[in-house]
């Protein structure tokens, strides 16, 4: 038997009612139509874009708020009381850890309706749905990376800056700064516009998003580089990390 969209969205709010007396306590997985459905019959749930700010202040999915990764239990306060009410979590796509570590801090505080839009945001564009647009903008840029190999050569002669804790990448490179992804926008003014600065994270995508809020703001596209790989080929390498 094929549901419809009003019977799928029923039939999550019975299951996440539920769930925590039979199964197992986790979260679980709703689509792009469901939100959009979600979204057009104006449903009582509550709506989280798990990027970073500087995400959110470019475009995020109507009615979002942003709790930024791993930062559920530190905003508490943007979540209602009602343990039963419906939470989705979203992220860049089902490969982003973002919404699943949110989901997860959700559950560990008690709510049992939480649920993860693992396509997230990518996919409601790729639909034609529209964005809200947050008023920020980030520039467009060929950005420059390196290898690990000659990172390692020129440790001495960059800055080099880890966008999440030893704790998130199991280990950070000796000598980095760390300036969380989610503290950037407070934390980035403490980089040298003179210098050359090399960001990494686990794989390289998020770095990106780092040195396009640094073009922003006045930085030299010359001086950014991002590590090829992220901390995950620095480590293939057997470089040496700090934990």
């Amino acid at each position: 038997m094929v549901l419809g969209g009003d019977m799928r969205i029923l039939l999550y709010f019975i299951l996440g009612m539920f769930s925590v007396n039979v199964f197992s306590i986790d979260y679980k997985i709703i689509d792009t139509d469901d939100i959009k459905k979600l979204i057009d019959t104006k449903a009582d749930y509550v709506l989280v874009d798990s990027l970073t700010k500087i995400h959110y202040g470019v475009e995020h999915v109507p009615t979002a708020i942003n709790i930024q990764n791993n930062q559920v239990k530190k905003n508490v306060n943007l979540l209602p009381k009602d343990k039963n009410k419906m939470l989705i979590f979203y992220c860049m796509g089902p490969k982003c850890f973002f919404s699943k570590n949110n989901a997860k801090q959700a559950l560990e505080l008690g709510y049992k309706n939480v649920y993860v839009w693992e396509s997230g945001i990518p996919d409601w564009k790729n639909k034609g749905y529209d964005t809200e647009k947050g008023g920020g903008f980030l520039p467009m840029a060929d950005f420059n990376k390196i290898s690990p190999q000659k990172l390692k050569k020129n440790l001495n002669k960059v800055i080099l800056v880890s966008l999440f804790s030893k704790k998130e990448l199991s280990g950070i490179i000796n000598n980095s700064k760390i300036i969380n992804i989610v503290d950037f926008t407070q934390e980035y003014s403490k980089l040298p516009k003179d210098k050359l600065i090399v960001f990494y994270s686990l794989n390289g995508k998020i770095d990106k998003i780092a040195m396009k809020y640094l073009l922003s703001k006045g930085y030299r596209l010359s001086n950014l580089y991002f590590l090829d790989g992220g901390i995950n080929a620095w480590k293939k390498l057997g470089l040496k990390i700090e934990k």
